[in-house]
């Protein structure tokens, strides 16, 4: 029975190897080449590389050490960054994990936007880059005032603007309190 057992995972970890292997040798060309054609990627082909889906920048990770109305400074490990916080800056402080359920609706409807902006990628570009992945912890809005000099924040940045400064797309409070539990 183990010897069984032995050959089938054996049969299973070729199989592998070699749907890797014939895949790596197809987006490289290599492939093609041992069975004496070429693929050269067609313009479109090269057009849809360009193409992301979700615009995921960088977070800045840092304590703030400035706030003002309308702006924070953020020392980060490479150094101070500041940030212009505006009506359209997200603020929030991350709770609760949603339920498993609830996270998988969120994902479902993600991937069945994704699945139909796809259909037109080029069209849908902007749309596509423009998505967001559903999180998995409940997202707690906040206020400017919410925020303290000291405080750890993950801040989301756009645009750079002409003075240097970043324009916050979304300004996470990390060090928050726990959420209060009914027991």
């Amino acid at each position: 029975m183990l010897v069984l057992v032995l050959i089938i995972a054996a049969g299973e970890i070729y199989l592998f190897d070699v749907a890797h292997r014939l895949q790596m040798s197809v987006t490289s060309g290599v492939g093609a080449a041992a069975l004496g054609t070429t693929i050269q990627p067609s313009a479109q082909d090269n057009a849809l590389n360009s193409i992301e889906v979700g615009d995921n920048p960088v977070a800045y990770q840092g304590t703030i050490t400035v706030l003002q109305s309308g702006s924070m400074q953020v020392k980060t490990q490479d150094g101070t960054v500041s940030f212009a916080i505006s009506a359209g800056t997200k603020l929030y402080t991350t709770g609760a994990q949603k339920s498993a359920i609830e996270f998988q609706k969120e994902m479902t409807a993600y991937n069945a936007q994704v699945t139909q902006l796809m259909q037109d990628p080029t069209k849908n570009a902007a749309a596509l880059k423009a998505l967001k992945l559903p999180t998995a912890f409940v997202q707690t809005p906040l206020a400017l005032s919410d925020f303290a000099v000291g405080d750890s924040v993950d801040v989301t940045p756009s645009v750079q603007n002409s003075d240097g400064s970043y324009a916050a797309t979304a300004v996470a409070l990390a060090n928050a309190a726990a959420p209060a539990t009914s027991q």
